[in-house]
Parts: structure tokens; C-alpha cells; sequence
């Protein structure tokens, strides 16, 4: 009898090698990596599943890749999945690509020590990817979330000026070539391995924003020089190296971009960013985030970069840690964009508003007016600043509202307690001071239709004591009397409308949306009969009650919650709340009644 012919993998259907491929007893991840350089045949096959291990299931929709090895790869054999994305020979556009240099999850154990100056290598690896793309839509770079697994040289303060030329180069084209493919919408976020010891040349407080030839076409960007201990180096070789491409200006792609990381405002990087706010006309959106250079800085960029985008911006967001912005540079900033249709203040702000001063100097000379906003449709910020920008604080001198009414068409307005709910006596001062600005509102003609809603991300939500406590507030004189000394007799007036001696009025009163981080029922205080009995007390008008399980700038979702918590929690709205409507659980909402 004639043998039968020897059968190899490559003769085997697609669908059974995929299966021998993954199988859980079979290769490791290294080996499929290795199997993909075989044959044609199985390159895109192994090289698929291999970067389906790693979270990658459709690199064309999604790719978020963990380069968490700065050095070359090659020193450990291991094998990971921007080499295979570099080796994957069919992809040609990504939709959201995402690279982190560090897993920024507190829970992870990926990260471990490298040195400061490797970082270069590892964003040199991603430009190449990069660079074999025909399209990228939304790219999100993170940098150094956690300086503690960065080695630098105790010796010296210095940064060796060949370190700071390569990375110079590195980062440039790697931002180079995102915006060349097209991106549309970018994010830098984190701080860099290393941070430059240097200083800016104008030194005056006009100088600073406006020393430069207007005749010059480049007469927004900003002169600067290392400060090196260790003998004097030149800004201007590394200055020329830090600039847009001509090609990155010429594509006219990008509309949104998030400057959550010192490195686009600070040497050698500056220049790069306010040369990208100059030339891309269709920039319309812009956020703030992790930046804690100080407020001398702050007060040196913020006026370019409003100069640059004035006429455009239609969203702006300054989200968390920005602690070093004034808060008077920041309404200097504001007041140059009057188009904003979306404005979004953190907090965190709320501190520096409360303590802001009306004798505050602006970096301007004269007098000039606070815009109304008339687009402004969107508006989330502390109590105090939404005072400022409505007319009904006395602001500085040199402000003036430029006629009766401003922001007209204002349609979405979410502000922040007035002070941290850590304990339940806050709650009552925290109602009285929304409760005053929400009212002054009402009375405005454009209010219809006017949604207001409460972020209480950040706020302790200890639900059943604080329901005790203001149910004895109301049932009990010796509380209501322990209350009145702690506030002001106009407060108290306040709280009993009705007359001495009648029930404290103690809630908000305007708020139809609720915003909270997260709902523990594990905890004690935290079931969902005791939300609802808070929320039904203190939130009488609410009709929407969202959990975003993610804080602002987060690259990932902080917490779950799983279907029966989720079932639970609307059985009690459905007894217990009858204003509530939808309960939103990280963006997916769920209808109540």
C-alpha cells in the first residue's frame, strides 16, 4: 500500500490550528510569538492570538499597549506586544491606540526600578510602530505615573546634555508622527522620567508674555536656558529639535488635545506645544491635568496659549492636580475665550476661590471686561467661581460685566459642595451656599429648562449617620441648638423660613442630577435603604442619580459594581425615592420607573 502523506501544521484549517495554538496546554506565550516567524501562513494567525493574550482582541479598533520595559527588549528574550504589533504585517490604522510606560493601576505589580534616561529607547520603539501606521485617530500617551520606580544619579543634578538630546529627539518624533497619521484627538499624561533644571530668559511680568518681535512668525515662542551646575550648555541646538512638523502642521487634523503633563509646558517642549495651539485651526478643545510646575509658570504660559486659541476654543477642562494655579490667572486665562461652549473646573479649585482676593494684579495693565459667555451652554465649577461669572459676587475692580446678563444660554450647571462633607454638619453650611446660588438662578429668564446637578465625587458618604443626624436635627432642640452656635444668624434665618421653632429646612432644593464615585454596599453605611433615606432627605428633587465609577483623568475604571448590587440599589429607589427616574452605573443607565 502507497504511504499516506506526512500532514504538517501549515496543511491543518485556520480554525484547528487557532485551536492547537491556544490551547491551554499547549504553547507558552513567548512560543506563539516565535511560531508566527514559521511561515506567511501563520504570522498574522500567531501573531493575533499572542497580542489576544495580552488584551489586544481587535488591534484596529483598540490597542493599548503596557511598555512597561524601557530598555530593549531583547536583553530578556521576552517578547511583548509592541514588538508583536511591529511584526503584525496587516494593520494599518488604529481608532484609540493607548501606550503606557507604567501601569498606572495602584493594585498593579508589573512595575519595578529603571533608569531615568531609558525612557528614550522604549518611546523610540513606539515612534517606529507609530510610523508604519497610515491612520490614527485618538492616541493617549502615559508617562511616569509613579517616580518612585525611576533611578536617577544621586551624585549630580545635572541631566548629561546628550540625555537631554535624545530623549528631545525621541519624544518629538514620537508626537511628531502621531499627528502626522492624522490624530485627532491626544493626550499626554504624567510627568516625564526626568525634568529640566532651566529658566526662562524675560524676566519682567510684561516681558514674560509679550517680549518677542511681532514681525517674527515665531514670535509666540518662548526663549530658554538649561541651568547646568556642572559648566553652561546652549537652548538652542535642543530648542530647533523640540518643533512641529512641517508635516504635523500642514494636516490640520486635530481638534482636541489634553495637556495632562509638564513635558508640553516646559522646556524642551514649549515651544512644540504653542507652535501646535498657532497652526491647527481646528483645535477647538483643550484640558488641563497633573501639571505642578509653580504659578510663575502658569502665569507665563497661560496668556500665550490663550493668545494663540482665543477665538477657537469651544471646551476647556482643568481637571486634578493643577495645585499651583491661581486662581486669578486662571480667570485672566478664562476671560480671553469667549466662545467656550463647555467649561470644567475641578474641585479642587474650590479652596482658592473661596480664599480669592479681590486686590489680586493681573499680568495685564488697564481695564477689561469679564465676557458673557454667550454660548456657554455647559458649565461645571465650584460655587464660587459660578458666582464670579454670573454677576452675583463682587468681583475684582479691574472686572466689570459687560452688560446685565451673562451666560444666556446656559442649559447644564453642576457645582461641587461648598466645603468637604466629611462630617455631617458640613451637609447643612454646604445646602445653604448651593441653595442661595441656585435660587438667584431660578429667578433669571433664561432658566428654563435649566438642569442642576451636584458632583459629590470626592465626598465622604457615611448615609446612614448623616440621615441620623439630620433626622435628629429636626426632631431634637438640644441638636438644633448645638447646630445654632455654629452658624450665623443670617444662616439660621435661613434654615427656619418657616419661623423659630420650625423644622430646619436641610437640603438641596434645586438639585435634579446626583453625581457619586462609587456605592460599597460591603460597608455598614452604605446599604442601599440607607442611601436612599439619605437621598430622599437630602434630595428631595432628584431625578437622576449617576455613579461614574471613575474619576476625571483616570486612564482606567477605578471600581465595579456588580448586577445584584445594581438590582438591589433600584428596588430601594423604587420604594424609597419616587423623584428618581434613571440610575446611571458607569455610563450605562437603567430606568427606575
Amino acid at each position: 500500500m502507497p504511504s499516506e502523506p506526512a500532514i504538517s501544521l501549515l496543511d491543518l484549517p485556520n480554525e484547528l490550528l487557532l485551536y492547537i495554538l491556544s490551547s491551554q496546554n499547549g504553547l507558552s506565550s513567548k512560543d506563539i510569538y516565535n511560531v508566527a516567524f514559521i511561515s506567511r501562513r501563520l504570522l498574522s494567525l500567531s501573531l493575533n492570538l499572542f497580542l489576544s493574550n495580552e488584551g489586544i482582541r481587535n488591534p484596529e479598533e483598540e490597542t493599548s499597549i503596557y511598555v512597561l520595559r524601557w530598555s530593549s527588549p531583547a536583553t530578556d528574550g521576552q517578547p511583548d506586544a509592541l514588538a508583536a504589533l511591529n511584526a503584525l504585517p496587516d494593520i494599518s490604522r488604529i481608532k484609540r491606540f493607548r501606550c503606557f510606560f507604567q501601569d498606572p493601576s495602584a493594585k498593579s505589580s508589573r512595575n519595578f526600578v529603571q533608569q531615568a534616561f531609558d525612557l528614550s529607547n522604549a518611546v523610540t520603539r513606539v515612534s517606529r510602530f507609530v510610523n508604519k501606521l497610515r491612520q490614527v485617530d485618538v492616541a493617549e500617551i502615559y508617562l511616569v505615573w509613579d517616580p518612585y520606580y525611576v533611578s536617577k544619579d544621586k551624585h549630580t543634578t545635572d541631566v548629561p546634555l546628550n540625555e537631554v538630546m535624545r530623549w528631545t529627539e525621541a519624544f518629538r518624533m514620537m508626537v511628531n508622527s502621531i499627528l502626522e497619521k492624522g490624530c485627532m484627538s491626544l493626550t499626554i499624561q504624567y510627568d516625564p522620567s526626568f525634568l529640566l533644571l532651566f529658566h526662562f530668559r524675560s524676566t519682567g511680568p510684561v516681558q514674560k508674555a509679550f517680549s518677542y518681535l511681532k514681525s517674527r512668525e515665531d514670535h509666540f515662542l518662548l526663549r530658554w536656558e538649561l541651568e547646568q551646575r556642572e559648566g553652561k550648555s546652549s537652548s538652542v541646538e535642543i530648542d530647533r529639535a523640540a518643533l512641529l512638523s512641517s508635516v504635523a502642521q500642514a494636516k490640520q487634523s486635530i481638534t482636541s488635545l489634553s495637556i495632562h503633563s509638564p513635558a508640553l509646558l516646559t522646556p524642551p517642549f514649549v515651544n512644540w506645544t504653542l507652535s501646535l495651539l498657532h497652526s491647527q485651526q481646528n483645535l477647538t478643545s483643550l484640558s488641563f491635568a497633573y501639571i505642578s510646575f509653580p504659578k510663575e509658570t502658569w502665569a507665563l504660559v497661560l496668556p500665550i496659549i490663550a493668545d494663540a486659541v482665543s477665538t477657537r476654543l469651544t471646551k476647556l477642562q482643568f481637571l486634578r492636580n493643577c495645585p499651583h494655579l491661581d486662581s486669578i490667572d486662571l480667570l485672566h486665562f478664562i476671560a480671553h475665550l469667549p466662545n467656550l461652549t463647555s467649561l470644567s473646573i475641578d474641585r479642587t479649585f474650590r479652596v482658592r476661590f473661596q480664599n480669592f482676593k479681590s486686590e489680586s494684579k493681573s499680568l495685564f495693565s488697564g481695564t477689561y471686561f469679564l465676557p458673557k459667555f454667550l454660548r456657554l451652554s455647559v458649565l461645571k465649577a465650584p460655587v464660587e467661581l459660578v458666582s464670579i461669572l454670573i454677576g452675583t459676587n463682587t468681583p475684582p475692580p479691574a472686572w466689570k460685566l459687560n452688560g446685565s446678563l451673562s451666560l444666556p444660554n446656559l442649559r447644564e450647571l453642576t457645582v461641587y459642595p461648598s466645603s468637604l462633607l466629611i462630617h455631617p454638619p458640613s451637609y447643612v453650611t454646604s445646602s445653604i451656599v448651593v441653595n442661595e446660588l441656585l435660587a438667584k438662578l431660578k429667578t433669571r429668564p433664561s432658566s428654563r429648562g435649566l438642569v442642576f446637578s451636584l458632583d459629590a465625587q470626592m465626598e465622604f458618604t457615611d448615609f446612614q449617620p448623616v440621615f441620623s443626624y439630620i433626622q435628629n436635627i429636626n426632631n431634637r432642640r438640644e441638636f438644633q441648638r448645638a447646630l445654632w452656635e455654629t452658624l450665623s444668624e443670617d444662616d439660621v434665618q435661613k434654615l427656619t423660613e418657616s419661623g423659630p421653632g420650625s423644622t430646619p429646612h436641610i437640603c438641596f432644593d434645586y438639585i435634579s442630577h446626583l453625581i457619586l464615585y462609587k456605592f460599597n454596599p460591603q460597608h455598614p453605611d452604605e446599604k442601599p435603604r440607607s442611601l436612599c433615606l439619605w437621598l430622599h432627605t437630602l434630595f428631595p428633587r432628584v431625578e437622576r442619580l449617576t455613579f461614574t465609577c471613575r474619576l476625571d483623568a483616570q486612564p482606567h475604571q477605578d471600581v465595579h459594581m456588580d448586577d445584584e448590587t445594581i438590582q438591589s440599589l433600584i428596588k430601594s429607589l423604587q420604594e424609597i425615592c419616587l423623584t428618581v427616574r434613571v440610575l446611571v452605573v458607569d455610563e450605562k443607565s437603567y430606568a427606575i420607573r
